[in-house]
């Protein structure tokens, strides 16, 4: 059975790679195939997705990016670590506050793929 994390990296590349997502920060919550979302409302769905933080039932409501991801993931038991690139590995989220959240889904260190 693959593990939380492993589920998380697969609904990642998922949404990516296959279900030609768009980039809307107007209309961020429209995951769904060929919808749109922007970098921290797909990094909030996949954590939903594989069980790893708890979907609130008014997240289209609520102010969620990523000003907000790490309380939130720090709250769902996760760990923030200092931003080391060579530590990197899949399922991890890379984030710059107020600015951009990344997911590696492939690799470690510097061959890290992002998504």
């Amino acid at each position: 059975m693959p593990s939380a994390v492993d589920t998380l990296v697969r609904r990642a590349n998922y949404w990516v790679d296959e279900a030609n997502l768009g980039y809307d920060q107007s209309n961020r919550w429209d995951i769904r195939d060929h919808g749109t979302c922007d970098c921290s409302s797909l990094a909030y769905w996949v954590a939903w997705e594989s069980n790893l933080a708890q979907r609130p039932v008014d997240y289209r409501s609520r102010t969620l990016y990523t000003g907000t991801i790490a309380r939130d993931l720090v709250l769902a038991g996760w760990s923030r670590l200092a931003p080391t690139i060579m530590a990197l590995r899949p399922g991890d989220y890379l984030l710059s506050e107020n600015h951009h959240v990344a997911i590696c889904v492939f690799g470690a260190g510097w061959g890290a793929t992002l998504a």
